[in-house]
C-alpha cells in the first residue's frame, strides 16, 4: 500500500486526478510547486482518511477550500495551501482534525474570529484579493 506520495516540483499541469482520492492508505500527499488547476477534490477530502500531511502549495488551484459535509481528514496534522487562488473560508470542518498543528495559508487574510479545538487554535481564513 502506498503511504507517501511526493510528486512536487514536476511541472505537472491539469486537474488533480480523481484516482488520488482512491488512495485511502495515503499518509502524505505533496503536490506542491506544479501547475495544477481546479479545486481540491471532495473525494480526496472524504476518502483519504489516513492523510496526515497535505501539501498543495504553489499551484493554480482555486474554488472552495473544503466542504464540511465531505471533510473526513481527522488525522490531518499539516495543511499547506499557500500560493493558490482559493475562495471562501476554512470552515469548522477542521475541528474534526484534532491532530492539526500546522496551517500554512500565507496569502490569506486572517479574520479576527478564532476557534479552539483541542490543542490547536485555528483562525477562520478567507482569501484577500489585492
Amino acid at each position: 500500500m502506498l503511504s507517501n506520495l511526493n510528486i512536487s516540483i514536476n511541472d505537472f499541469d491539469g486537474r488533480i486526478p480523481f484516482s488520488i482520492g482512491d488512495m485511502n492508505s495515503l499518509e502524505t500527499l505533496d503536490l506542491s510547486y506544479n501547475e495544477l488547476l481546479g479545486e481540491i477534490l471532495e473525494h480526496l477530502a472524504k476518502s483519504c482518511i489516513n492523510l496526515e500531511y497535505l501539501v498543495l502549495s504553489n499551484n493554480s488551484l482555486e474554488g472552495q477550500i473544503f466542504f464540511a459535509a465531505n471533510f473526513n481528514l481527522k488525522y490531518l496534522s499539516r495543511l499547506q495551501l499557500d500560493g493558490n487562488h482559493f475562495i471562501g473560508k476554512i470552515l469548522e470542518c477542521l475541528s474534526n482534525s484534532s491532530y492539526l498543528e500546522g496551517l500554512c495559508p500565507v496569502i490569506y487574510h486572517l479574520v479576527s474570529i478564532l476557534h479552539k479545538s483541542n490543542k490547536f487554535t485555528y483562525p477562520e481564513i478567507s482569501y484577500k484579493d489585492n
